[in-house]
C-alpha cells in the first residue's frame, strides 16, 4: 500500500476512516457459535484483509467496538434455583478472551444479552439473588483488561391470554459504572407502560376486558417492586467501576 492514495493521507486522517468504517456493534451468538464467530462483519473483514499496514492499523479500532453476547441465560431455569446457562457462558468468554491474544489492550466495551427474563413466571427472588452474581463473574473475566462491562435483559412482565398470546416488555440494560442511571431508565420504560395501560383502559383495545386491565396493573405494580429490589441489590455489590 506504499504507493497507494490512501497511504499518502495523515495517519490522523487514516484513523478517522478506520473509526467511520469499523466502529459499530457486533454480535456474538455465544450459545449455538464457536468464539472466533462474529456476524454482521462483512464488510469490515474485507477492509481488514486489505493489506498488512491497514490491518495492524484498523485492528484496535475494530476490538474498541461494542462486542454484544446473546445468550439464553434468564430463559432457563433449573428447578435448584441455578442458572444452567451461566458457566457455560462464563466459559464462553473466557476461551474468545484467549483468541485475540495481544489485542486484548484494546477492548473497551462488552455488553452481555441475556435475553428475555419473565417477570410473571414469579422467579424474582433468583433474579434478585443471582444475576448481580452473575455480572461480577463476568467482570471477573475482564478484570485484567480495560473493558466496561453492561448487561441487558428484557423484562416480560405480563403475558395476555388465548391462542395468540401477548407479552409486555421492558428493556433493562445494566450499567455497574452507572446504576443511578440505568435504574432511572428503567424506572421511565415502567412509566411509559403505565401510559399505555391507561389508554387501554380508556379505548379497551385488542379486545381487553376490564379483568385483563386490572390484571396488567397488578404484574406492572408487581414488576417494579421486584425491579426495585433488584437495583438495591446492585447498588450494594462490589462491582469493578
Amino acid at each position: 500500500m506504499d504507493n497507494s492514495p490512501f497511504n499518502r493521507l495523515p495517519a490522523e486522517l487514516r484513523i478517522r476512516i478506520y473509526e467511520f468504517a469499523l466502529v459499530d456493534d457486533i454480535f456474538v451468538d455465544a450459545v449455538w457459535e464457536e468464539p472466533t464467530t462474529y456476524r454482521n462483519l462483512i464488510g469490515r473483514q474485507a477492509l481488514l484483509e486489505t493489506c498488512r499496514q491497514v490491518r495492524q492499523e484498523a485492528l484496535p479500532i475494530f476490538y474498541s467496538s461494542c462486542f454484544n453476547f446473546h445468550t439464553c441465560v434468564l430463559e432457563e431455569w433449573a428447578e435448584d434455583e441455578r442458572l444452567p446457562y451461566h458457566g457455560p457462558f462464563i466459559t464462553f468468554l473466557q476461551e474468545w478472551l484467549k483468541t485475540l491474544g495481544a489485542h486484548t489492550k484494546h477492548l473497551r466495551k462488552v455488553k452481555a444479552r441475556y435475553l428475555a427474563w419473565f417477570a410473571y413466571q414469579e422467579q424474582d427472588d433468583i433474579l434478585v439473588q443471582l444475576l448481580p452474581r452473575c455480572i461480577r463473574e463476568i467482570q471477573d473475566v475482564f478484570a485484567q483488561t480495560r473493558v466496561r462491562v453492561e448487561l441487558s435483559f428484557t423484562v416480560r412482565w405480563h403475558a395476555v391470554g388465548g391462542p395468540e398470546s401477548t407479552e409486555t416488555d421492558v428493556p433493562v440494560v445494566v450499567n455497574p459504572s452507572d446504576l443511578p442511571s440505568s435504574r432511572n431508565n428503567v424506572e421511565n420504560a415502567l412509566q411509559d407502560e403505565e401510559g399505555l395501560i391507561r389508554k387501554e383502559q380508556e379505548e379497551l383495545d385488542f379486545e381487553l376486558m376490564e379483568g385483563d386491565i386490572e390484571g396488567m396493573k397488578s404484574s406492572l405494580q408487581r414488576t417494579r417492586r421486584i425491579m426495585n429490589e433488584f437495583f438495591d441489590v446492585l447498588e450494594t455489590t462490589d462491582f469493578k467501576t
